[in-house]
C-alpha cells in the first residue's frame, strides 16, 4: 500500500512539473426564451468560458469561449478565443428573433465586486458582443455581430 501511495505521489510531481496537469476555471450559464422558461422555451443560448491553465480566472488571460445558439432551424455555434480578465457576459432577448450577448470584464485583475469597491460607478468593458436575428423567409439565425465593442453596460446589469 506504501509503494502505490509513493507511486501515485511521484506521478502527480511528474504530471505537474511538465505542466500536463494545470488546473483551469470553467465556467458556464444558459439563457432562455422567453426569459426564465425551463421547459417550453422557444430558443436557448449557452455561453461557456475556459480560463488559462495554471492562472486565476480574475487574471486577465486567453478565454476560450464557446458560444451555441438554439432556436430556428439550427443550432448557432461558435468558438473563440478573447483575452479578458473576469470574463462575463449579459443575453438581452429583444424578443424571439433578435438576440444579443455582450461578454465583458471589469478591468485588469478585477471582479464586478472589487471594481465597485474602488469606483462605485464603475462599469464594465465590452470585449466583444455577438447579434443574431431570425430571418424568416429561411427560419435561421444569422449572425449580425458587430465586433466594434468598446460600450459600456448599464450599472446594474
Amino acid at each position: 500500500m506504501n509503494r502505490l501511495l509513493l507511486y501515485m505521489v511521484l506521478l502527480l510531481a511528474l504530471c505537474i512539473s511538465l505542466g500536463g496537469c494545470r488546473p483551469y476555471t470553467w465556467t458556464n450559464g444558459a439563457t432562455t426564451f422567453p426569459p426564465g422558461s425551463t421547459t417550453n422555451y422557444k430558443a436557448k443560448v449557452f455561453v461557456g468560458v475556459k480560463g488559462a491553465p495554471g492562472h486565476a480566472y480574475v487574471e486577465e488571460t486567453e478565454k476560450q469561449v464557446h458560444f451555441w445558439l438554439t432556436g430556428g432551424k439550427h443550432r448557432v455555434q461558435r468558438d473563440f478565443t478573447l483575452v479578458a480578465a473576469c470574463l462575463d457576459w449579459k443575453v438581452t432577448w429583444e424578443e424571439f428573433g433578435d438576440v444579443e450577448i455582450e461578454l465583458y470584464d471589469w478591468g485588469p485583475s478585477l471582479t464586478e465586486t472589487s471594481a465597485r469597491e474602488k469606483d462605485p460607478s464603475a462599469a464594465p468593458r465590452v470585449i466583444k458582443r455577438l447579434h443574431f436575428v431570425l430571418d424568416p423567409e429561411s427560419g435561421e439565425f444569422v449572425d449580425r455581430s458587430d465586433d466594434q465593442g468598446g460600450i459600456p453596460l448599464p450599472v446594474g446589469h
